[in-house]
């Protein structure tokens, strides 16, 4: 255990840097939460500690929780940091879904799509409206 860093503000959570689960980040133990998903979901997404307790399909208890808030709290400039990392990645997803759009087009959703064409089991691809079947595989289900 060498290679990981434990903060225990609490007798049953603790936060820990192992550098093979979520590129090292904080998490809280035995979850792959980082201690920026928790903060980002207080901060950001206004959610109160005991609706977060829920908020990940992995729950968290209340003492987790805190250990997470104590460990931002203690570490701002790492928080500030991957607050920074995540802001410049999310600006980049952006800015491919942007190129993309202008390189392919909107790619409609199956809402938009038109019954007969969703009935001959087609989809839109950048060279536009292929079947997912062969024209005998489509027959036989028809």
């Amino acid at each position: 255990m060498a290679d990981e860093m434990f903060l225990p503000p609490a007798a049953d959570a603790r936060i820990v840097s192992t550098p093979d689960v979520r590129g090292g980040r904080p998490c809280v133990e035995g979850t792959r939460i980082t201690v920026s998903n928790i903060i980002s979901a207080l901060r950001e997404e206004g959610i109160t500690p005991v609706a977060l307790c829920t908020h990940f399909v992995r729950r968290l208890t209340p003492a987790q929780i805190e250990a997470a808030i104590a460990y931002a709290e203690t570490h701002p400039d790492e928080m500030a940091r991957e607050a920074a990392e995540e802001r410049a990645a999310k600006a980049a997803l952006q800015a491919r879904i942007e190129r993309n759009k202008r390189q392919f087009g909107v790619f409609p959703t199956r809402a938009a799509i038109p019954e007969s064409i969703r009935a001959r089991e087609m989809a839109m691809t950048p060279e536009g409206w292929v079947p997912l079947l062969p024209e005998e595989e489509r027959s036989a289900k028809g």
